[in-house]
């Protein structure tokens, strides 16, 4: 907060530059802090009984997820999936690791969407609908895909829309 009452106060002081190239770090350390704080993190702290490798992956990704966002979870969330033998007592996690790399995946195709690209967009989501639609385990997350389908243009309005007289400029 001191960093940017000091640029809005001080917009182009001589140590504004500094201060814009700081803001990142500075957000960074604050989510950090927010998230150590949160009662969330006060259920993942250390128990005195030792965690399993799975388990101590699974908060590792919802840190990630929290401090550094969808791409770096993503990848520890997919370590977590691509386990091969996992213990009875974990199988949990795998569902939930499954669950929160859905969430992403959703997330991704609404950022897509909003950039315009609209074509990724429905591939992802229909990827969500193909490959979990068999089942009832994500029936929710298939049902907010589907959804999104049908609320994202279909390709005769983007073809209307770049070729329409009305989006060329004169």
């Amino acid at each position: 907060d001191r960093l940017q009452d000091y640029l809005r106060r001080y917009e182009n002081g001589p140590h504004a530059e500094e201060a814009r190239a700081m803001l990142p770090d500075v957000e960074r350390e604050r989510r950090r802090r927010e998230f150590v704080r949160s009662p969330l993190v006060g259920q993942m702290r250390p128990n005195p009984e030792p965690t399993s490798e799975l388990e101590r992956l699974y908060r590792k990704a919802l840190l990630q997820l929290w401090i550094d966002g969808d791409a770096a979870a993503r990848t520890t969330l997919e370590q977590i999936t691509g386990r091969q033998e996992v213990a009875e007592s974990d199988q949990f996690l795998l569902r939930l690791a499954e669950e929160d790399l859905l969430s992403i995946k959703l997330r991704q195709a609404e950022q897509l969407r909003a950039n315009g690209q609209i074509t990724e967009s429905r591939a992802l989501l229909k990827e969500i609908v193909e490959q979990h639609a068999s089942g009832d385990r994500y029936r929710r997350w298939v049902r907010l895909a589907q959804q999104a389908i049908a609320a994202l243009p279909t390709d005769s309005d983007e073809v209307k829309t770049v070729d329409s007289p009305d989006s060329r400029s004169p």
